[in-house]
């Protein structure tokens, strides 16, 4: 959990990125994924 909340805060906070994240809620409980793009 703590991994996760990092690496969004990096996604976040650097200027050459660009990122989104989304949470799903199946039979595994909870799960989800971020996608990230670098910027030119």
């Amino acid at each position: 959990m703590l991994g996760t909340r990092a690496a969004l805060d990096l996604i976040g906070g650097h200027p050459r990125l660009s990122g989104t994240a989304l949470q799903t809620v199946g039979a595994k409980n909870y799960d989800g994924f971020a996608l990230a793009r670098v910027l030119a």
